[in-house]
């Protein structure tokens, strides 16, 4: 009996220190679990790489910018020319620009006006066409035809006098004279360029 009790003794004592060693195993695995840590890498933000960049303005941009001398001035009668400048002559160039420009129109229209006359009048040869032509007269003669009924003689009409209007604009452009201030450093004399296999003139108007 006395080796029975002290038998359950050993054995009761045994028990609890394997429970007490499970249990203390228990608690080392939890507290390695709570001892781990997560790190979270901090993410760096681009405006912190903003650099910004003073840059003083310079004195030279504060001054005024030199005015361009203009090539060429309009001479006043009885004046001498300012200082820089040179007297020359030279031709009324808007006006036989303007001269050739309604004489070009008008003689455009007055051959594609004959044409049409042509196809609605049925004349294969192309008469009308012809006569379109031939600068200011030729609309004359178109509408002096006797097929051409009076409204259509109209715009010919108009056609020949715009040519006759435009050609005298263009040569009393050229024609007529004036005194114009002329830069020194510039000139409307012709200038002749002579190159490898080609020649060239230039007239400045």
């Amino acid at each position: 009996m006395r080796r029975l009790i002290i038998a359950s003794s050993v054995f009761a004592f045994a028990l609890a220190g394997f429970a007490t060693q499970a249990h203390a195993q228990d608690g080392d695995d939890e507290g390695e679990e709570e001892e781990v840590v997560v790190t979270k890498r901090k993410k760096r933000r681009s405006d912190d790489n903003v650099r910004v960049i003073v840059v003083e303005d310079d004195d030279d941009y504060d001054r005024p910018r030199r005015k361009r001398k203009p090539r060429k001035l309009t001479a006043v009668p009885g004046e001498a020319p300012p200082e820089g400048y040179h007297v020359e002559t030279t031709t009324h160039k808007g006006v036989w620009v303007a001269g050739i420009s309604m004489f070009g129109a008008s003689y455009f229209l007055s051959v594609l006006s004959g044409a049409i006359a042509d196809a609605a009048e049925g004349h294969e040869e192309g008469l009308y066409s012809y006569y379109g032509l031939i600068p200011v007269a030729g609309p004359f003669v178109i509408a002096g035809h006797e097929e051409i009924s009076g409204p259509g003689k109209i715009p010919f009409i108009l056609f020949g006098a715009v040519q006759a209007a435009g050609m005298g604009m263009f040569i009393g452009g050229l024609a007529a004279k004036k005194e114009v201030w002329i830069a020194d450093s510039a000139s409307t004399d012709p200038q002749v360029y002579v190159g490898l296999g080609n020649i060239g003139l230039v007239q400045h108007f």
